[in-house]
């Protein structure tokens, strides 16, 4: 079995959320027991959203270097020198 995509961690822990807020609710006072594992979620859900957003910088430095390359190496700039 292979680890989810960052996509579907981020998923899985918004549902976790869910879950765990209406659980506290449901439980009251109890639930108050479920705070640090809440919190843990976040951390976790926190990380994984950085996590897309550097790899979508990632990708958008990388897209513009190839739009870089491609123009320079474009039949035109060859012609020209």
């Amino acid at each position: 079995m292979s680890a989810p995509s960052l996509q579907k961690r981020i998923q899985i822990w918004e549902q976790g959320l869910d879950r765990l807020a209406l659980e506290i609710e449901n439980r009251g006072q109890e639930g108050e027991k479920l705070l640090p594992l809440f919190e843990r979620v976040e951390r976790e859900l926190a990380a994984d959203l950085q996590r897309q957003a550097t790899l979508g910088s990632v990708n958008q430095r990388l897209q513009r270097l190839k739009d870089q390359k491609a123009t320079q190496s474009s039949p035109t700039d060859r012609a020209a020198t």
